[in-house]
């Protein structure tokens, strides 16, 4: 629990404003990269649900085949 307190508050603390991100895709990739170091693993994804297309999109990945 203690480790994912931490990766939240550093995620927040890395959106405050005037210190945001570039853009989404840096923000995903972030969220996905503590998701792992939580998990302890070296592969994972993370979908975005699209409405519109009723579809999940994964928007970062680490350790996949593009082709995923």
């Amino acid at each position: 629990m203690d480790s994912l307190i931490t990766i939240l508050v550093s995620i927040h603390e890395y959106c405050r404003p005037g210190l945001g991100f570039l853009s989404r895709e840096e923000l995903y990739q972030t969220i996905l990269n503590h998701a792992c170091e939580l998990m302890k693993t070296d592969q994972g994804s993370l979908m975005i649900y699209n409405p519109a297309r009723k579809e999940l999109n994964i928007v970062a990945s680490q350790g996949l085949p593009r082709e995923v």
